[in-house]
C-alpha cells in the first residue's frame, strides 16, 4: 500500500545504482500498489524481485537471512524483532511518532540505523553503509538485543513485575 513508501527504497536504490553501487532488492508483501512500484523499479533499472506474500516462518526466516539490511520505509513494528532475531540488522526513518515500539530495538550504528523521513539521500547513504559485507558481530548485537530485551522470558518477566507493581 502507498503508506509503506517503498517508492522511496526504490528511488534510494537508483540513486546508489547511478554512482555505481548496484543492489538486489527484496519487497515482500503484495497490495494495489505492486504493479506501479515494479513499474518504478522497471524504469530506474533496479534488480528487484517482488516477492508477493509470505506468511511461511521458514520461507521469511530464509530472506531476512539472505539480506544484508532489511529496510522498513514507513511504519516499523514486528518485523524489526524479526529481522533482528534472525541476526539482520534493520533501516527505517527517525520519525518516532510515526513507529511502533519496536523501533527502539534498533541502536543507530549497532542493529541497524535511522535515516531522515522521507529523505532518498539519507535512506541511501544508510543503505549504502549497511549493505557492505558486516562482521559477524553485527549480527550478534542483533540477537543480544532480543535475548536481552525481546525474547518472550524477558517479556513475562516485565509483564509480572509491572502486574504486582514492581520495578523491572
Amino acid at each position: 500500500v502507498a503508506q509503506r513508501k517503498v517508492d522511496l527504497l526504490l528511488h534510494a536504490a537508483g540513486r546508489l545504482a547511478e554512482e555505481g553501487y548496484p543492489l538486489n532488492i527484496v519487497i515482500i508483501g503484495d497490495g494495489p500498489e505492486r504493479v506501479a512500484w515494479q513499474a518504478l523499479a522497471e524504469h530506474l533499472g533496479l534488480s528487484a524481485k517482488f516477492y508477493g506474500a509470505c506468511y511461511d516462518e521458514a520461507g521469511l526466516a530464509r530472506l531476512f537471512c539472505a539480506a544484508d539490511v532489511t529496510v522498513i520505509t514507513a511504519f516499523a513494528g514486528l518485523s524489526v524483532i524479526h529481522s533482528l532475531a534472525l541476526g539482520t540488522p534493520v533501516i527505517t526513518h527517525d520519525d518516532l511518532s510515526q513507529q511502533g515500539p519496536e523501533v527502539e530495538a534498533i541502536l543507530p550504528g549497532v542493529t541497524g540505523d535511522l535515516y531522515k523521513s522521507d529523505d532518498v539521500a539519507d535512506l541511501a547513504l544508510s543503505i549504502r553503509k549497511w549493505t557492505v559485507p558486516r562482521p559477524h558481530a553485527v549480527s550478534r548485537q542483533c540477537w543480544r538485543m532480543i535475548e536481552l530485551f525481546y525474547h518472550p522470558h524477558v517479556q513475562r518477566k516485565i509483564i509480572d513485575a509491572a502486574v504486582a507493581g514492581e520495578p523491572f
